[in-house]
């Protein structure tokens, strides 16, 4: 389901309260914010905080990251999730989450967080997503993040980094980049995945890490 234009707030309230339909709104829908239904997303963002349903809980991290909205509430949620028995696509929303609002917490509350999700999960996705996280304020992270790609068999990480490496500190972005480059060219990763990879991060440095 692609949606071209702006949709109302009373099909806005349709959409979200059907999942069948809302995993698509969420992933292809473009105007979030300029639809002008914002109070309409936070008031279902709020009604659906205390879902234990692992894909609720995915949607509503998903949409609270596109509209940039932030409570104590949610805050609270992350941890718990971080810290339980929820799916590892869960955590990840949380952790993408995190990242997006890392600016309105404390640098403490950011790190304990990230720091939460690495103790409480065996998953290598958590676990590298955190330590990018972390490495925004923690640089000696990058050495985890290395020798977890170092090690990965799959291109999966390789295009979650591609996904986040502008959101990271300079330094960080140009040391990853090149690592990045050197490492594709040992693993046995399909050869059009690897252009694709290589094109995605040269398009990126073109634009100055800007999308």
């Amino acid at each position: 389901m692609i949606i071209k234009y702006p949709v109302s707030a009373k099909n806005a309230k349709i959409i979200l309260s059907k999942e069948e339909i809302r995993d698509d709104f969420l992933m292809y829908y473009k105007y979030f914010t300029k639809d002008g239904n914002k109070k309409v997303y936070q008031e279902w963002i709020k009604e659906n905080i205390e879902s234990k349903n692992n894909i609720m809980l995915e949607h509503i991290f998903e949409l609270s990251n596109y509209i940039q909205f932030f409570s104590k509430n949610l805050l609270s949620t992350t941890e718990i999730i971080l810290c339980g028995r929820f799916k590892s696509s869960t955590k990840i929303a949380c952790l993408d989450y995190l990242q997006a609002i890392r600016q309105r917490i404390t640098k403490a509350q950011f790190i304990m967080l990230n720091k939460i999700a690495i103790k409480h999960s065996e998953s290598i996705i958590i676990k590298f997503q955190s330590y990018l996280n972390l490495s925004i304020y923690l640089s000696e992270n990058l050495l985890k993040i290395q020798s977890i790609l170092k090690k990965e068999k799959f291109p999966t990480l390789f295009y979650r980094l591609i996904n986040q490496i502008e959101l990271l500190p300079v330094h960080i972005r140009e040391e990853l980049s090149t690592f990045l480059i050197k490492e594709l060219k040992k693993k046995r990763f399909n050869q059009d995945v690897k252009n694709e990879i290589k094109k995605d991060l040269k398009l990126l440095r073109d634009r100055g890490f800007k999308r």
